[in-house]
């Protein structure tokens, strides 16, 4: 299976984890050195909550503090203050290598990003949330660190459309920001 983070939850899986339906929000995923980790973060007050409840998810699968990758994923120019949000996640992870994803493809539309073990590489991956089919199912969720809000969030979430993903690498529709 696959776990696809949506509106204030977190989760991992073995394999394969994404943000769904991210516009204004953050997407973050972190590969660690046998589990990937995925957090979706609204611009919300909440959003303060989220790296402690993202380091302690990762610390509780006993993953050695500042050895993975970070990605940090935003839509085009969304997140005005998105460096230093991502550096606060960095810190709190203890400070591993990470990537600002500035997805451009995607103005005024929501976006879908998959994170995946390839062999021993990790590929990421992005589509257009119509594109991608979103529906519901994939691994539940481990974690909220607010109140989920609405019925359109009470079920995981999984893209539905296997085909047309773009590389996250092609220069058109990503920025990328190495700290």
């Amino acid at each position: 299976m696959s776990y696809y983070s949506d509106m204030y939850c977190y989760g991992c899986d073995g394999q394969e984890v994404g943000i769904t339906g991210f516009r204004s929000c953050l997407g973050v995923v972190y590969v660690g050195q046998r589990w990937l980790y995925a957090i979706h973060i609204p611009p919300t007050g909440s959003a303060a909550r989220a790296p402690r409840a993202f380091a302690d998810l990762i610390s509780s699968f006993v993953e050695p503090k500042g050895k993975g990758r970070l990605l940090v994923f935003t839509n085009a120019n969304e997140r005005a203050n998105v460096e230093t949000e991502a550096k606060t996640i960095k810190r709190a992870l203890g400070d591993p290598t990470t990537y600002l994803y500035r997805l451009t493809g995607y103005p005024n539309i929501a976006a879908v990003v998959r994170v995946r073990w390839e062999g021993r590489v990790v590929g990421v991956q992005s589509a257009s949330e119509d594109h991608a089919a979103v529906v519901n199912g994939g691994d539940r969720r481990v974690g909220t660190y607010d109140q989920i809000q609405g019925p359109n969030y009470a079920e995981p979430k999984i893209p539905s459309n296997p085909n047309g993903w773009s590389e996250i690498t092609a220069a058109a529709q990503v920025s990328r920001v190495y700290f």
